[in-house]
């Protein structure tokens, strides 16, 4: 079975081992197992060879030691770099790459390749988890906007300014599973676990702030045309 060689592996562990900020570190990445039989069943046509190599390369950007490199040639080029060896076809190995290239992208499209439509998949559900919860705060982001608490205005990554932003950039991924399906898998309990912090955040940060709660607002924003499954 092709595969990511043992020293590639080892190398990566020992990395992800020592940590990384935003939920990236090896807890994250070993979580992507637990995902794997369900989200396979959802998305048609995935390798789990690939899909185990992606899991490990697709947080390498995170980290100082692998940045570096992938600022020299390019992430496509880190990947198959890491991929020599492994047993993969060359078209195998670019769909690796490219996924994990854009794997962090907005939105699916309709080009994108099962591989990539099933890790993200993998890294949206993994955040909709109690311990993916748990790693929205581990972003270094002030908790809110004192002067403009509510009315969040981005959720793309990097750009968001407070962590009741990242809370949203989770809420708003419910709607954008590329089907009725993949929402199923969402762990309800927890989802609903977000939400209702959601709206003890806002409560508590109108409170503080003087200024009116727009929590709910912001939720039926997030939410869409999914709001009422999660009044």
């Amino acid at each position: 079975m092709p595969a990511l060689r043992p020293s590639v592996i080892k190398r990566f562990r020992k990395v992800y081992e020592k940590g990384g900020h935003g939920g990236h570190d090896i807890t994250h990445v070993e979580r992507f197992d637990v995902w794997k039989k369900k989200v396979c069943r959802v998305v048609k046509g995935v390798d789990p060879d690939k899909y185990d190599a992606a899991e490990w390369l697709h947080n390498a950007d995170r980290y100082k030691i692998f940045a570096r490199r992938i600022k020299q040639i390019g992430i496509i080029e880190f990947c198959l770099e890491c991929l020599e060896d492994s047993g993969f076809s060359d078209e195998a190995k670019m769909d690796i790459a490219v996924t994990v290239a854009e794997h962090s992208k907005f939105k699916d499209e309709p080009h994108d390749s099962p591989l990539l439509k099933a890790i993200r998949l993998a890294d949206k559900l993994d955040r909709m988890c109690a311990l993916g919860i748990l790693a929205i705060g581990a972003n270094a982001l002030r908790p809110y906007d004192t002067a403009h608490p509510f009315g969040y205005a981005t959720t793309v990554e990097g750009k968001m300014k407070t962590l009741y932003d990242n809370c949203f950039r989770v809420i708003e991924w419910y709607g954008m599973m590329p089907s009725d399906e993949a929402r199923a898998l969402v762990p309800k309990r927890n989802f609903r676990y977000l939400i209702g912090f959601v709206r003890q955040l806002g409560r508590e940060m109108a409170l503080a702030t003087g200024i009116p709660n727009g929590s709910e607002a912001d939720l039926k924003k997030a939410l869409g045309e999914y709001y009422n499954r999660w009044r």
